[in-house]
């Protein structure tokens, strides 16, 4: 009898810590999940700060914009029921987002997201999404779920892509993001109007980086 021996791969995540530690934002006591890549401390969920709401046909490149994803609605209170905020967070234009995140936490840009590019290698977008929804491994604990994206034409996406803004712009009317979609394991980064309304996603402070 002939023994029929499966290859198999040994995959060896080295510095891959997945944090228990929980951020309380003091804003709007947020509980935020905090993980651990390589050198990096990440929200392990997108940005929920919602200090008001801005309606779909209501777009700005200099000022700041926070939409929720099909919301309707200029009510805060109102737009935090909505299942897409409870689920993925707020959308925010570049402008918005440049500040929302809280006390000891940033804004990443290229040089952060390039780190975590680099440290997660091949497979990269598979790595962060997450494991139901994101239709990925969640290997490092980022969570990336299919939040979707606004532009002037409406939300777009939701449930099939997402989207990060970078504090990294490419000039004064565009932004630099960072997008995942299900059926790719890439992590690309492009650029758009900074009037788009995209997720964000916090790094610590204390993180060493370069400028933007």
């Amino acid at each position: 009898m002939k023994i029929k021996l499966f290859p198999f791969v040994l995959v060896l995540l080295v510095n891959l810590t997945v944090a228990k530690e929980v951020f309380l934002d003091s804003r709007d006591s947020t509980e935020y999940p905090v993980v651990k890549i390589g050198k990096q401390h990440w929200m392990a969920k997108n940005l929920a700060y919602l200090p008001e709401v801005s309606l779909k046909n209501v777009e700005s490149d200099t000022s700041a914009m926070y939409y929720i994803y099909n919301g309707n609605t200029e009510v805060v209170a109102t737009a935090k029921q909505e299942k897409a905020y409870q689920s993925c967070g707020a959308l925010y234009n570049w402008i918005s987002a440049q500040t929302a995140c809280p006390e000891g936490w940033r804004l990443p840009n290229d040089a952060d997201w390039n780190e975590l590019i680099a440290f997660g290698g091949d497979s990269i977008g598979y790595k962060l999404k997450s494991k139901d929804d994101g239709r990925g491994g969640d290997l490092f604990g980022f969570n990336a779920t299919p939040s979707g994206s606004y532009s002037q034409e409406g939300f777009y996406d939701g449930g099939y892509k997402a989207s990060w803004w970078s504090a990294s712009a490419l000039d004064d009317y565009n932004g630099n993001y960072y997008h995942l979609s299900y059926d790719s394991d890439k992590f690309v980064r492009y650029q758009v109007s900074k009037a788009n309304g995209f997720s964000v996603r916090c790094i610590k402070t204390s993180t060493k980086t370069q400028k933007p």
